[in-house]
């Protein structure tokens, strides 16, 4: 089979690709001329490159040339940017182009990736697959993968073998979400923490996803969806664990709500005067002080046969790796 991966220079796009590739498939990793391939390293002499944007419509159709099934991973998971035309062409009309281009070129499979953050938040329960906006959307990103995925069930109903996968947090070596907070506190950096430490965060290991979406091409059902997640943790807890396997003192002093909305609030002006997108604002600050839900991958483990490492391992593990990046000192044993 020769797949097609959007996204693929990316933090789960590469790993995907270094998993097909051992599996011994032919691979086409699709990226933007302005990608940066540092994630592609070592596995780019087994693959091919086409560029193309999802808003180029003739470039996807001849990106597809070949192509057998498509993983759809690429997004703009921006929180809270002024750019939010960019982020609506990129995750709404880009994904309707994909979509469109795959059923025009009579594509046989496409694994499409959705987000937990159509599920919305502000609320605790667990929820399902057919969940979806149980809560309050708290983004513009989650409005835009909620009408992407909307899309994803029009395709489907136009013709075009689907199916979607919405995994949690993902996590792993060299990720760009908890990477930051990974690193700073193995270099003993992290001395305060701001947010509900007792809200919900699902955990995922990015090999798991990987796994997941490749047993998804195979198995998935068309036009349904398949919650990918390894485990439900509160900050609170991940925090302790960090603890345990690294005898590093996890921060105890909290920021208050008042000063990171402020802080949220100057960032978001200084993003808007230089241009640039902070990882502050006043989305992120909310997201950050709310309460989130919990999700229950029983579906993909019944349908698919997924069965993700233990989430113990597999951050230990991604802690170790921090450390040896990163860190003066092994991590101690648990």
């Amino acid at each position: 089979m020769k797949y097609l991966v959007t996204g693929a220079s990316g933090f789960l796009g590469s790993n995907l690709i270094k998993n097909l590739v051992r599996s011994g498939n032919k691979v086409v990793g699709l990226t933007r001329k302005t990608s940066n391939l540092r994630r592609l390293e070592g596995v780019i002499p087994d693959i091919e490159l086409r560029t193309a944007s999802l808003s180029d419509y003739p470039g996807l159709l001849d990106a597809l040339d070949g192509i057998d099934g498509v993983f759809h991973l690429a997004a703009n998971v921006r929180i809270g940017s002024f750019k939010k035309k960019e982020i609506r062409r990129d995750n709404v009309a880009g994904c309707q182009n994909l979509f469109n281009a795959a059923i025009e070129k009579k594509i046989s499979k496409v694994v499409y990736v959705s987000s937990i953050s159509i599920f919305g938040s502000d609320i605790e329960e667990m929820l399902r697959e057919t969940d979806v906006a149980a809560g309050r959307i708290m983004s513009t990103y989650g409005e835009t993968k909620l009408v992407s995925y909307y899309s994803f069930k029009n395709a489907y109903n136009r013709g075009l073998d689907i199916t979607a996968v919405i995994p949690s947090n993902i996590f792993g070596p060299d990720d760009p979400n908890f990477g930051p907070l990974f690193k700073n506190y193995v270099q003993k950096h992290l001395k305060v923490i701001a947010g509900n430490l007792n809200a919900n965060m699902g955990m995922v290991h990015v090999d798991d996803v990987s796994k997941g979406m490749m047993l998804t091409m195979v198995k998935g059902k068309p036009g349904e969806a398949y919650i990918l997640n390894s485990t439900n943790i509160t900050l609170k807890e991940l925090l302790a664990y960090a603890e345990q396997y690294t005898s590093i003192k996890a921060p105890s002093i909290k920021i208050p709500k008042s000063v990171i909305k402020s802080a949220a609030v100057i960032s978001e002006i200084a993003g808007r005067i230089i241009r640039q997108n902070m990882i502050l604002n006043r989305q992120s600050a909310e997201l950050l002080f709310t309460t989130h839900p919990r999700f229950d991958s029983s579906k993909a483990k019944k349908e698919l046969g997924w069965k993700p490492k233990s989430f113990d391992d597999a951050f230990k593990a991604t802690l170790h790796w921090y450390l040896d990046k990163y860190g003066k000192k092994k991590a101690g044993t648990a």
